[in-house]
């Protein structure tokens, strides 16, 4: 072999018996010297390689469109327990306020349970939603109003019942006439709906983004299939 003429050793595979190829590289691509079974398995390893990579890609993405997905799903959980919370608000208020009204028109305590039940589970409601306004500087501005509102009703019920206790129906609904006690129920509906409605807008974005988040990651999961099977 002439070395002038510029020949050079390639080992281009090892086959069965150790047999050794060897190429002389002259103005001829030694590829072209190669055995074709040699290139399609060279092909093949890189076209698998690349496939490998693809479907790491394709599964990373997937997987980081569910966390976000499961995130969105998480705080649509979280609008929904404000509103089922506020919901149950307004039916405890108004278990307080019926059991008001059968005691100021009977006097019979009985119908004292339902008030005194009524209020102490507002109570527990409005603590619900505190403790759920934590990273929302919007809802804790709207409970704080609603609490307000909430123990000035509450405060008026107790008066009533007291009136109705030590001085008798008339001075009780001589109190209830004046109307500060439907004004403020008015007020604490008003701002509850007004609560509500923003809590839906919230849900509902949040259900459509990790829908949309959802979807995608079910496409990439698809690719990956098919790119697995390639």
């Amino acid at each position: 072999m002439d070395w002038a003429d510029g020949c050079r050793l390639i080992v281009v595979g090892v086959l069965p018996y150790h047999r050794v190829w060897y190429v002389q590289a002259n103005d001829t691509l030694a590829s072209e010297a190669l055995p074709m079974w040699v290139k399609s398995a060279s092909i093949a390893r890189i076209l698998s390689v690349v496939s490998i990579l693809i479907l790491v890609i394709v599964c990373a993405n997937a997987y980081q469109r569910m966390l976000r997905a499961d995130e969105q799903y998480r705080m649509a959980t979280h609008h929904q327990s404000v509103t089922n919370t506020l919901a149950s608000l307004i039916i405890n208020i108004q278990d307080a306020e019926t059991g008001q009204r059968g005691f100021l028109l009977t006097g019979d305590p009985a119908y004292l349970a339902p008030y005194e039940y009524g209020a102490q589970v507002v109570s527990t409601s409005i603590d619900t939603v505190e403790s759920l306004a934590i990273d929302d500087p919007t809802l804790q501005e709207d409970i704080r109003q609603l609490k307000v509102f909430v123990e000035a009703k509450l405060d008026s019920l107790r008066q009533t019942i007291q009136l109705r206790k030590t001085e008798g129906m008339e001075a009780a609904l001589v109190v209830v006439k004046m109307g500060d006690g439907n004004r403020l129920m008015k007020d604490i509906r008003e701002l509850e709906g007004a609560m509500t409605q923003r809590q839906q807008s919230l849900l509902t974005g949040e259900l459509q983004r990790a829908n949309t988040e959802m979807r995608t990651a079910l496409a990439y999961v698809v690719a990956g299939i098919v790119v697995s099977a390639i």
